[in-house]
């Protein structure tokens, strides 16, 4: 005659609530000092959804949890993207049977419900960013934050420098939260209303083209003298070119052209001029200018 043994109870709903409150309990911090991705805090909903059978037993807790959120977890600066958050979450709880006892599988989050900042952008910290990294001083106007849809738009007065021209103005940065990474992420940057721009050609005045080398090693070459007139708010250049060879020598120097231009309304990093249809601009950050289609880069 077989006999049949006999399954234990089904697994208690505070056993499986006990052993998700350890989990918490392992990797929350307290206390003053905390980090970067530390847990902070948890809340265990009373609610529990439940789905049992001979062999699983399995608990769908909701927690909401409040942690700080960043990318280089473990340090103790917060910066001006990573805000303490608040998020929802499924925890799924599973336990098998085995050897006629129930043995717990895991504990793993199953769905995320919602997840929302909880501070807006450190605003003198994005200040020092744009100072620092940026090279642009930035004087603060305003935030407007809606934490509850994970936007934030920080508004500044920004002066940016560049080796030919210093701009002023106002700028806009659009934050959205990533809820995944829980880090404001800056996903638009706009220059916003007429801003001012002062030319510093001053101590920049001459560039040079330069070919590459032909096969006796010798280059074709024009080099251009740029003035700026502050009160006439307009640019005179001067050119002449020619040819040097391997050794140094040159030959074959033209004449010297001039041409005058002044910023073009639609765009201040390009001048034009009535007479022609040419255009000097200032290129890449005024690193370089650019005359009627040629790139010249700074004399050393």
């Amino acid at each position: 005659m077989a006999l049949s043994g006999c399954s234990p109870d089904p697994v208690e709903e505070d056993v499986a609530r006990g052993a998700l409150q350890s989990h918490f309990d392992e990797i929350v911090t307290d206390g003053f000092m905390t980090a970067v991705g530390d847990l902070l805090e948890y809340t265990i909903d009373e609610e529990v959804e439940r789905e049992s059978s001979k062999e699983l037993d399995t608990f769908v807790f909701t927690v909401t949890t409040v942690g700080n959120g960043g990318l280089a977890t473990g340090h103790m600066y917060m910066d001006y993207f990573e805000p303490r958050f608040q998020e929802v979450a499924k925890y799924r709880v599973q336990y098998s049977l085995r050897d006629k006892e129930w043995v717990l599988d895991g504990i793993d989050k199953m769905e995320q419900i919602s997840c929302t900042p909880l501070d807006e952008i450190r605003e003198d910290r994005f200040l020092e960013e744009l100072e620092f990294k940026d090279k642009i001083e930035a004087t603060l106007v305003s935030q407007d934050a809606d934490l509850a849809n994970g936007i934030s738009i920080v508004t500044v007065d920004a002066v940016k420098e560049q080796m030919l021209v210093t701009k002023q103005g106002r700028m806009t940065y659009t934050f959205e939260f990533d809820k995944d990474r829980k880090i404001w992420e800056n996903t638009r940057t706009e220059e916003i209303g007429e801003w001012n721009h002062t030319y510093t050609f001053a101590k920049h005045r001459d560039w040079m083209y330069e070919t590459s080398p032909d096969e006796y090693g010798g280059k074709t070459y024009v080099g251009l003298k740029v003035e700026y007139d502050k009160d006439a708010n307009q640019v005179k250049l001067q050119w002449a070119g020619g040819y040097v060879d391997k050794y140094g020598y040159g030959s074959n120097r033209t004449e010297t052209f001039t041409w005058y231009g002044k910023p073009s309304p639609e765009d201040p990093l390009v001048f034009i001029s009535d007479a022609d249809s040419k255009k000097f601009k200032i290129v890449n950050d005024g690193t370089a200018v650019n005359w009627d289609g040629y790139t010249f880069y700074k004399v050393k």
